[in-house]
């Protein structure tokens, strides 16, 4: 007959080895971690996924030469910037009649093109909506820009390097320099409470049942003997 120390000690240790060396249990733990990471992965190719199918794409209805400056233009600003600062750019080799052939190309569904860029670079002519000139637009405007001054310094012989800017730190700044750290911020909230509300906690009753469960109270659980107060 065992002492009432000696049974609570049983029941102890049958309790506390069956609630953490359990796979049940470690997966209750790791169960967040998994879930998280596994939000944030979704959530971050989902944007990225999103972001490339609103990027517009622009057809390029010009000679090689032109098309060659052109995008070697926009690597260069995208590079400095962001590859989703300016739209895509895709050769399309000229037609005996660009105008029709351009409004063909608009009107493509498969290919989805935003504009038409055509002519050359002394004459370049966007064929689109209006409503492409707010982004599309302008930013083609930039790597034209930039394909003409490239092509005017290789014409001259003149290629300038990239100086190297000196760096001074200073203590402080008038200017804002938390936007970037208030941006993380309020990024981080939106997607933990998004992430809590995907999170629904279960009823009382549903938690009884599942401790009369987990304790061997509920019929068909229940276990008798030495065996059954081992484990």
């Amino acid at each position: 007959m065992m002492s009432p120390f000696e049974a609570a000690w049983v029941i102890a240790r049958r309790d506390f080895v069956a609630t953490v060396y359990s796979r049940s249990f470690i997966l209750f733990l790791l169960a967040p971690v998994i879930m998280f990471g596994l939000s944030f992965f979704v959530a971050g190719a989902s944007e990225q996924a999103e972001r490339g199918a609103n990027q517009p794409v622009v057809a390029l209805v010009t000679d090689s030469a032109t098309a060659d400056a052109l995008n070697a233009a926009r690597s260069r600003l995208a590079a400095q910037t962001s590859e989703m600062s300016f739209p895509k750019l895709r050769t399309v080799g000229p037609a005996q009649n660009v105008r029709v052939q351009a409004r063909a190309l608009l009107a493509d569904q498969e290919e989805s093109y935003s504009a038409v860029l055509s002519g050359t670079l002394d004459a370049p002519v966007l064929t689109g909506p209006a409503r492409i000139d707010d982004f599309a637009g302008r930013r083609l405007q930039l790597v034209v820009d930039e394909a003409r001054r490239s092509a005017a310094l290789d014409a001259a012989g003149a290629r300038a390097s990239a100086a190297p800017v000196a760096r001074e730190v200073t203590a402080n700044a008038a200017g804002n320099l938390q936007m970037l750290r208030r941006l993380l911020a309020r990024i981080h909230r939106l997607t933990i409470g998004r992430l809590r509300r995907e999170i629904e906690p279960v009823t009382t009753a549903e938690f009884y049942a599942f401790l009369n469960r987990w304790q061997h109270l509920a019929p068909g659980t229940q276990l008798h003997g030495v065996d059954g107060t081992l484990q």
